[in-house]
């Protein structure tokens, strides 16, 4: 398979620009009835109108070629032809992680691959959570509240709101809590699953219980996971569930819950899940739910707001509330629901093209263990399947991976505004944290790369690289740093992922010794870094450093 294909693709049309909008938007319905006889201040900055973008449903699938990769979920154990090495110890710290440092390699290295696995995963499960922010509970102001005040709030939740995504970009960087890179890998990974948008609510309190449950359930069991995000503020306000009351049903979330959230359109033989009857039953049985906006910032039941009436869900005929949904989902597609999510799992671990055979697996490992995702993820990264030599750096990186990689692995220290500007990178390449593009959310691999996407990718990755103090201290960690190819080989493959041929090494050998005669190489001499420099710039462009 050539890694390299993606880069002569034709380019695709630029994503819509989306930026975080702040205070003051327009209420469309400016008396909005959030409780029965209260209504909504309109001069909060919170769009209850909001419609979350569908795909077009004409478009034509997504492509692209199939993996062929070997192997099911057996354990992997290292032999002649597939050995435990450098390369395989930094492919499962880039798939649970980001960019591997040398030290951390080492550790892994150190180990079994299966101990590993178990490490990682133990910390990501035992790891504890952030401390809840002192703001978790603030309620808008009271709705005879004056300008001043309301100004006063508005203030303060953009400080909360930018604050918060703050810690949430610091932590993808793993630099506060050890031991919780795959904890926050999956919490990006379920943002894209269970999608909502920052700009249609914009309250930090909603923000932080939308992503805490993101964290809380990231290896957890799927049902409670899936009832709490259907109850979570910022969902309920970005697919309108505070608008699905009796006589006047909104379906969004129904429709989501079933095509995007549970078990997706189809089995894996094609037939339907389910059908428009039961989306409408379903929203009927949804109906009621509203939020305590004054109060306790979580969501309320508005009894005389509920359809009470008979519904009849996937053959189940009843009068269903909200607490009857997700066992009846499950109880009746149990094995759609767990190959629809562990195909997902899949593409985020291993690639975007899934291996249906392994993804079967994982799904009667999901339902075997009562839809807890742990055993699932921990089985797989331990699988011959994900260590198969075809799945390294088979997958484009997310421009998060990109960016928070290359800072990583070239020690930057978390100081001044940098994380401002990694989340300025990201926004402009086309992943907006918190702002996916439609309520489907990124569909990543080669969607990342166009002619435009690429050159900013490498213009920012020169960025980073020139904000480096020095690459010297990097060198001397390589294993040979004395000898000028020793050490390009070395340092190719700590910033790829993808094995260089000879002549590309040859290549960037000349580029670090810039005329330098090889046996006069000395990475301490004045005009090493330079040389180093001109070396890693010339690897971060090459299209191996955007594969991971």
């Amino acid at each position: 398979m050539d890694r390299r294909a993606f880069l002569r693709r034709a380019a695709r049309p630029a994503a819509p620009s989306l930026t975080l909008t702040g205070p003051g938007q327009a209420l469309a319905d400016p008396d909005f009835e959030y409780l029965p006889g209260r209504f909504v201040d309109p001069r909060l900055p919170i769009d209850w109108a909001h419609r979350a973008a569908r795909p077009d449903p004409n478009a034509p699938p997504r492509t692209g070629e199939a993996l062929r990769t070997g192997g099911g979920l057996a354990s992997y154990v290292p032999s002649a032809e597939a050995p435990w090495d450098a390369a395989r110890a930094r492919h499962l710290l880039r798939r649970t992680g980001l960019a591997p440092t040398v030290a951390e390699t080492d550790t892994v290295l150190g180990s079994t691959p299966q101990a590993a696995v178990d490490a990682i995963v133990d910390a990501a499960l035992s790891a504890p959570l952030p401390p809840t922010p002192a703001w978790y509970d603030a309620a808008f102001p009271d709705p005879n509240a004056t300008d001043q005040e309301i100004q006063e709030y508005i203030d303060n939740n953009v400080g909360w709101l930018y604050a918060y995504k703050h810690e949430i970009n610091r932590d993808l960087l793993v630099w506060r809590v050890a031991g919780t890179g795959l904890r926050e890998r999956l919490a990006l990974f379920w943002h894209n699953h269970f999608v909502t948008a920052l700009d249609s609510y914009f309250h930090a309190p909603w923000l932080a219980r939308y992503w805490g449950l993101l964290r809380t359930h990231a290896l957890g069991d799927l049902q409670p996971f899936v009832h709490a995000m259907g109850l979570s503020p910022a969902m309920l306000i970005y697919l309108n569930g505070i608008e699905n009351r009796i006589g006047a049903p909104n379906e969004n979330y129904a429709r989501e819950l079933l095509e995007l959230f549970t078990m997706g359109i189809t089995d894996p033989n094609g037939q339907p899940n389910y059908t428009q009857t039961d989306i409408e039953e379903l929203a009927r049985a949804l109906t009621g739910w509203t939020i305590d906006v004054y109060g306790t910032q979580e969501a309320y039941f508005v009894a005389p707001w509920h359809d009470a009436g008979e519904k009849t869900i996937l053959g189940q005929t009843g009068n269903w509330s909200y607490d009857d949904i997700v066992p009846i989902l499950f109880g009746q597609r149990p094995t759609e629901i767990a190959h629809f999510v562990c195909r997902e799992l899949y593409q985020e671990f291993v690639y975007p093209i899934p291996n249906e055979a392994v993804v079967a697996e994982m799904a009667a490992l999901l339902v075997a263990n009562d839809f807890v995702v742990e055993p699932v993820v921990r089985t797989l990264l331990k699988s011959v399947h994900f260590f198969d030599a075809a799945t390294i750096g088979a997958r484009v990186k997310s421009p998060v991976e990109l960016f928070y990689g290359v800072t990583k692995a070239l020690g930057f220290q978390e100081e001044g505004e940098l994380l401002n500007i990694l989340n300025y990178f990201t926004d402009t390449t086309g992943q907006i944290v918190l702002d996916p593009p439609n309520v489907s959310g990124w569909d990543g691999h080669r969607a990342w790369i166009d002619t435009g996407t690429l050159a900013f990718r490498w213009l920012y990755c020169e960025w980073l690289l020139y904000q480096q103090a020095t690459l010297q201290p990097l060198a001397m960690t390589m294993p040979a740093p004395f000898d000028a190819a020793a050490l390009t080989a070395d340092l190719a493959s700590y910033l790829t992922s993808v094995p260089l041929n000879q002549e590309e090494v040859d290549r960037l050998v000349e580029v670090l010794l810039d005329g330098l005669p090889s046996y006069e190489w000395n990475p301490f001499d004045p005009g090493a870094e330079g040389r180093l420099f001109g070396l890693v710039l010339a690897l971060l462009r090459l299209p191996e450093a955007q594969l991971a």
